[in-house]
Protein backbone atom coordinates (compact mmCIF):
# COMPACT_ATOMS: atom_id res chain seq x y z
CA UNK A 1 0.00 0.00 0.00
CA UNK A 2 2.78 2.46 0.87
CA UNK A 3 5.25 1.12 -1.72
CA UNK A 4 3.57 3.00 -4.58
CA UNK A 5 4.08 6.44 -3.00
CA UNK A 6 6.84 8.27 -4.91
CA UNK A 7 9.86 9.32 -2.87
CA UNK A 8 8.93 7.21 0.14
CA UNK A 9 11.54 4.80 1.54
CA UNK A 10 10.42 1.67 3.41
CA UNK A 11 12.69 -0.32 5.71
CA UNK A 12 11.97 -3.43 7.80
CA UNK A 13 14.82 -4.78 9.97
CA UNK A 14 15.09 -8.45 10.92
CA UNK A 15 17.42 -8.36 13.94
CA UNK A 16 18.62 -5.92 16.63
CA UNK A 17 21.80 -4.91 14.79
CA UNK A 18 19.93 -4.19 11.58
CA UNK A 19 17.25 -2.31 13.54
CA UNK A 20 19.84 0.09 14.91
CA UNK A 21 21.75 0.43 11.63
CA UNK A 22 18.60 1.03 9.54
CA UNK A 23 17.26 3.55 12.04
CA UNK A 24 20.51 5.50 11.76
CA UNK A 25 20.24 5.41 7.95
CA UNK A 26 16.60 6.50 8.12
CA UNK A 27 17.49 9.48 10.30
CA UNK A 28 20.22 10.52 7.85
CA UNK A 29 17.98 10.20 4.80
CA UNK A 30 16.72 13.29 3.00
CA UNK A 31 13.52 11.44 2.04
CA UNK A 32 10.66 10.35 4.29
CA UNK A 33 11.21 6.84 5.65
CA UNK A 34 8.65 4.36 6.94
CA UNK A 35 10.37 2.17 9.52
CA UNK A 36 8.45 -1.07 10.09
CA UNK A 37 9.62 -2.94 13.16
CA UNK A 38 8.11 -6.34 14.01
CA UNK A 39 7.10 -6.73 17.65
CA UNK A 40 9.14 -9.93 17.92
CA UNK A 41 12.31 -7.83 17.72
CA UNK A 42 11.57 -6.13 21.03
CA UNK A 43 12.72 -9.10 23.11
CA UNK A 44 15.55 -10.21 20.82
CA UNK A 45 19.07 -9.86 22.08
CA UNK A 46 21.99 -9.63 19.72
CA UNK A 47 24.98 -7.59 18.67
CA UNK A 48 24.22 -4.09 17.45
CA UNK A 49 27.61 -3.17 15.98
CA UNK A 50 29.69 -0.17 16.83
CA UNK A 51 28.52 3.44 16.73
CA UNK A 52 29.62 3.86 13.10
CA UNK A 53 27.74 0.81 11.79
CA UNK A 54 24.92 1.66 9.38
CA UNK A 55 23.10 -0.27 6.67
CA UNK A 56 22.84 1.60 3.39
CA UNK A 57 19.26 2.13 2.29
CA UNK A 58 18.49 0.10 -0.81
CA UNK A 59 20.96 -2.72 -0.08
CA UNK A 60 19.81 -6.24 0.73
CA UNK A 61 21.71 -8.44 3.16
CA UNK A 62 22.67 -11.99 2.27
CA UNK A 63 22.07 -13.67 5.64
CA UNK A 64 23.13 -17.10 4.37
CA UNK A 65 24.88 -18.09 1.17
CA UNK A 66 23.64 -21.06 -0.84
CA UNK A 67 23.63 -22.53 -4.34
CA UNK A 68 20.37 -24.45 -4.70
CA UNK A 69 17.48 -22.07 -3.98
CA UNK A 70 16.97 -18.40 -3.11
CA UNK A 71 14.64 -17.33 -0.33
CA UNK A 72 13.81 -13.63 -0.27
CA UNK A 73 12.25 -12.27 2.89
CA UNK A 74 12.22 -9.34 5.30
CA UNK A 75 11.55 -8.48 8.92
CA UNK A 76 10.55 -11.26 11.33
CA UNK A 77 10.16 -13.87 8.57
CA UNK A 78 13.93 -13.83 7.92
CA UNK A 79 14.53 -15.68 11.20
CA UNK A 80 12.00 -18.34 10.20
CA UNK A 81 13.73 -18.71 6.81
CA UNK A 82 17.16 -19.12 8.42
CA UNK A 83 15.79 -21.83 10.71
CA UNK A 84 14.25 -23.60 7.71
CA UNK A 85 17.53 -23.29 5.77
CA UNK A 86 19.35 -25.10 8.59
CA UNK A 87 16.82 -27.95 8.48
CA UNK A 88 17.04 -28.22 4.68
CA UNK A 89 20.83 -28.33 4.79
CA UNK A 90 20.85 -31.14 7.37
CA UNK A 91 17.95 -33.24 6.12
CA UNK A 92 17.94 -32.66 2.35
CA UNK A 93 21.41 -31.30 1.57
CA UNK A 94 19.70 -28.30 -0.03
CA UNK A 95 21.83 -25.18 0.34
CA UNK A 96 19.57 -22.15 0.64
CA UNK A 97 20.59 -18.56 -0.01
CA UNK A 98 18.59 -16.32 2.33
CA UNK A 99 18.26 -12.69 1.27
CA UNK A 100 16.96 -10.16 3.78
CA UNK A 101 15.66 -7.24 1.74
CA UNK A 102 15.96 -4.90 4.78
CA UNK A 103 14.83 -2.05 2.49
CA UNK A 104 11.57 -2.79 0.70
CA UNK A 105 11.69 0.44 -1.25
CA UNK A 106 13.96 0.91 -3.05
CA UNK A 107 14.45 -2.84 -3.44
CA UNK A 108 17.94 -4.18 -4.11
CA UNK A 109 16.95 -5.68 -7.45
CA UNK A 110 20.51 -6.62 -8.40
CA UNK A 111 20.99 -8.80 -5.31
CA UNK A 112 17.74 -10.66 -5.96
CA UNK A 113 18.36 -11.18 -9.68
CA UNK A 114 21.99 -12.24 -9.16
CA UNK A 115 20.98 -14.83 -6.58
CA UNK A 116 18.07 -16.29 -8.56
CA UNK A 117 20.23 -16.53 -11.70
CA UNK A 118 22.72 -18.53 -9.62
CA UNK A 119 20.22 -20.87 -7.91
CA UNK A 120 17.43 -21.12 -10.51
CA UNK A 121 14.77 -21.27 -7.81
CA UNK A 122 12.90 -18.61 -5.81
CA UNK A 123 10.71 -18.64 -2.74
CA UNK A 124 9.47 -15.35 -1.29
CA UNK A 125 8.34 -15.49 2.34
CA UNK A 126 6.50 -12.79 4.28
CA UNK A 127 3.89 -12.51 7.03
CA UNK A 128 1.40 -10.41 5.03
CA UNK A 129 -1.43 -12.05 3.08
CA UNK A 130 -0.56 -13.15 -0.45
CA UNK A 131 -3.01 -10.89 -2.31
CA UNK A 132 -1.38 -7.48 -2.74
CA UNK A 133 1.65 -8.61 -0.74
CA UNK A 134 5.24 -7.62 -1.40
CA UNK A 135 6.08 -11.11 -2.67
CA UNK A 136 4.26 -10.36 -5.92
CA UNK A 137 6.67 -7.49 -6.56
CA UNK A 138 9.69 -9.76 -6.10
CA UNK A 139 8.25 -12.48 -8.35
CA UNK A 140 7.37 -9.83 -10.95
CA UNK A 141 10.96 -8.58 -10.89
CA UNK A 142 12.35 -12.08 -11.46
CA UNK A 143 9.89 -13.11 -14.19
CA UNK A 144 10.20 -9.74 -15.92
CA UNK A 145 13.96 -10.07 -16.38
CA UNK A 146 14.52 -12.26 -19.46
CA UNK A 147 17.91 -13.62 -18.34
CA UNK A 148 16.65 -14.42 -14.86
CA UNK A 149 13.44 -15.95 -16.20
CA UNK A 150 15.46 -18.18 -18.55
CA UNK A 151 17.55 -19.41 -15.62
CA UNK A 152 14.54 -20.65 -13.61
CA UNK A 153 14.44 -24.40 -12.96
CA UNK A 154 11.05 -24.12 -11.20
CA UNK A 155 8.19 -21.66 -11.02
CA UNK A 156 8.81 -18.93 -8.42
CA UNK A 157 6.70 -19.39 -5.33
CA UNK A 158 5.29 -17.19 -2.56
CA UNK A 159 4.65 -18.33 0.99
CA UNK A 160 2.63 -15.72 2.81
CA UNK A 161 0.47 -15.15 5.85
CA UNK A 162 -3.10 -16.35 5.89
CA UNK A 163 -5.95 -14.09 4.71
CA UNK A 164 -6.53 -12.79 8.22
CA UNK A 165 -5.44 -9.93 10.43
CA UNK A 166 -2.43 -11.04 12.45
CA UNK A 167 -3.67 -11.76 15.98
CA UNK A 168 -1.88 -10.35 19.00
CA UNK A 169 -1.90 -13.57 21.03
CA UNK A 170 1.33 -15.50 20.24
CA UNK A 171 -0.40 -18.87 19.79
CA UNK A 172 -2.90 -17.41 17.34
CA UNK A 173 -0.23 -15.41 15.53
CA UNK A 174 1.72 -18.61 14.85
CA UNK A 175 -1.36 -20.05 13.15
CA UNK A 176 -1.45 -17.15 10.68
CA UNK A 177 2.18 -16.48 9.71
CA UNK A 178 4.43 -18.92 7.77
CA UNK A 179 6.16 -21.49 9.98
CA UNK A 180 9.59 -23.06 9.66
CA UNK A 181 7.91 -26.31 8.62
CA UNK A 182 5.89 -24.56 5.90
CA UNK A 183 9.05 -22.92 4.55
CA UNK A 184 10.81 -26.31 4.47
CA UNK A 185 7.91 -27.89 2.56
CA UNK A 186 7.67 -24.94 0.14
CA UNK A 187 11.38 -25.25 -0.68
CA UNK A 188 11.09 -29.01 -1.15
CA UNK A 189 8.20 -28.43 -3.57
CA UNK A 190 10.53 -26.39 -5.78
CA UNK A 191 12.56 -29.57 -6.35
CA UNK A 192 9.58 -31.84 -7.05
CA UNK A 193 8.60 -32.68 -10.60
CA UNK A 194 5.54 -30.72 -11.73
Amino acid sequence: MFANIPGLIIVAPSCPGDAKALLKSAIRSNNPVLYFEHKSLYNNLGPVGDEQYILPIGKAIIKKRGKDVTIVSYSHAVTTCLEAAAVLSLQDEIEVEVIDLATLKPMDKDAVLRSVKKTGRLLVVHDSPEYGGYGAEVVSLVTGDSDCFASLAANPRRLCGKESPIPFAPELELAVIPSKEEVVEAVRSLFSPA
